[in-house]
């Protein structure tokens, strides 16, 4: 009777260490089952990231869209929407903005910013004082006339310093290289257009950007001649707005 008892604990034990061979081997699987979870889910992480940088970039030509058919209502203008200086056309006029100390000034500001968080690494990189080109949104140059007016466009939400400060350099460097590659034109004004509403406090918050930076000389110049504007214009979402046609 012993050896049946034994006997039959054997396999007991046995089939327990079959049972617990069943469970690692399920562990094992959902383990598998939970990496391959969080690979969907990280996909669709990046999938939506993706939809959200193609909404937004969609957002931002159609508001430009927008705007330079507003532009474009004024007969006194040419506009040049998505105006580009190649650096191998004005090679000169490149070099000569990004000298030595103003290039150190430059450096230093942009890396002051990265390093309390308000640019990141690749806004630091698009606004490099030695680039390959420089884009404007708008220039807007008047008829039979040697001055334009420099406009850089925004569909962002204006709601703090760090798009504010990309804005502003963006359009500080934008200036600086049209005056060196076109000293013979006057640029009568400068300015950013932003959608109605976006920010009660924009105003502000522009103002003391420009007052405390070591980089934004050239808009604080136009700024002290009054010739540097905020244009509020157009409401989203902006795909419910009318475009004009060439007939209206």
């Amino acid at each position: 009777m012993v050896m049946d008892e034994m006997k039959a604990l054997r396999m007991d034990i046995k089939e327990v260490k079959e049972d617990i061979i069943e469970m690692k081997r399920d562990i094992s699987e959902m383990k598998m089952d939970i990496d391959d979870l969080k690979m969907d889910i990280g996909q669709m992480k990046t999938d939506i990231n993706q939809v959200r940088g193609t909404m937004f970039r969609n957002d931002s030509m159609f508001y430009e869209l927008l705007v330079k058919q507003h532009f474009e209502k004024d007969p006194a203008f040419e506009v040049y929407h998505s105006f580009i200086l190649d650096r191998q056309e004005h090679q000169g006029s490149f070099d000569s903005v990004a000298r030595d100390d103003e290039l150190k000034e430059w450096n230093k500001a942009l890396s002051l910013l990265k390093e309390n968080g308000t640019l990141d690494d690749q806004s630091v990189v698009n606004l490099s004082l030695k680039p390959r080109c420089i884009e404007f949104n708008f220039v807007l140059a008047r008829k039979n006339s040697t001055e334009v007016d420099i406009i850089e466009a925004t569909s962002s939400e204006l709601r703090h310093d760090g798009i504010l400060w990309f804005k502003l350099i963006q359009l500080e460097r934008q200036i600086r290289f049209y005056e060196k590659c076109f000293p013979t034109q006057y640029i009568s004004r400068i300015g950013i257009i932003f959608p109605k509403g976006n920010n009660p406090h924009f105003d502000k918050s522009l103002k003391r950007l420009i007052s405390s930076s070591t980089i934004l000389e050239r808009i604080r110049h136009y700024q002290k001649q009054k010739k540097f504007v905020l244009l509020p214009f157009g409401t989203k979402p902006f795909y419910q707005q009318k475009l004009y046609s060439k007939e209206e």
